[in-house]
């Protein structure tokens, strides 16, 4: 390909596990999951394209309380679930004393399938809840800048900042239901994103020793009506 500078392939494996309680007591979920996926850039003459797959399975605890009046009650399940996710994205970068810089755009699109789930709780009012397919398609425009310095002959220290306007095209999720004792009479609830664009931020912090070894710690928040905050904290190998 004319212009072409360099191309870059990686691979990963995450082992990840989150809690996540709603409103403290309404409801918690705890996931534990593995990832695979890979990622490839193309360096052309004046700007570079990005690419990725991924895919994970998943195991999550749901726990959920329903407190009305003189009623009470707790309810328990456990399911399994899969993803997949495909990125495609094109960029520039800029560079001045170290630091590198410049726009960023992509689209990504993401499957998510999960399995039947049926709530352990005799009462007749615990839920069956169908296997349901779920699509997602956001875009994403935006700016990134990066600045790696040597801290040694082997070790390095990276910071990463990224910024931009994330919007969702597929709006809306539907998810057919039934209690415990009336399995014939269905009925579905469905939620829908009130509002589809937002403005996500992310910074990072990444420690790479005898390039192999790293940690990453990663603080993002994506700010709608409402703003919420993710940390991350990832350890692993090179290779």
């Amino acid at each position: 390909m004319k212009g072409f500078d360099s191309f870059n392939l990686g691979f990963n494996l995450v082992l990840n596990t989150n809690n996540i309680d709603i409103d403290d007591t309404l409801a918690n979920t705890k996931t534990t999951g593995a990832y695979a996926g890979i990622f490839s850039k193309y360096d052309l003459e004046d700007f570079y394209l990005l690419g990725s797959f991924r895919m994970g399975y998943e195991h999550t605890k749901l726990n959920r309380n329903v407190n009305i009046g003189a009623f009470s009650a707790n309810y328990n399940s456990k399911f399994n679930s899969y993803l997949i996710s495909e990125m495609v994205g094109i960029g520039k970068s800029f560079n001045h004393y170290g630091v590198s810089y410049g726009p960023l755009a992509y689209i990504e699109h993401s499957f998510l399938h999960h399995f039947a789930i049926n709530e352990e709780n005799q009462n007749s009012t615990a839920l069956n809840i169908d296997s349901k397919n779920f699509h997602a398609l956001n875009s994403f425009m935006g700016f990134n800048v990066n600045y790696e310095k040597g801290m040694s002959d082997k070790a390095i220290v990276n910071f990463y900042f990224l910024g931009g306007w994330n919007h969702y095209f597929l709006d809306s999720l539907k998810n057919n239901a039934s209690f415990k004792d009336a399995s014939l009479n269905k009925f579905y609830t469905k939620s829908k994103l009130s509002n589809q664009d937002s403005l996500y931020l992310q910074g990072e912090i990444d420690f790479t020793h005898n390039q192999s070894f790293f940690t990453r710690l990663m603080l993002s928040s994506d700010i709608k009506d409402n703003i919420d905050f993710s940390t991350k904290l990832e350890v692993g190998a090179k290779f």
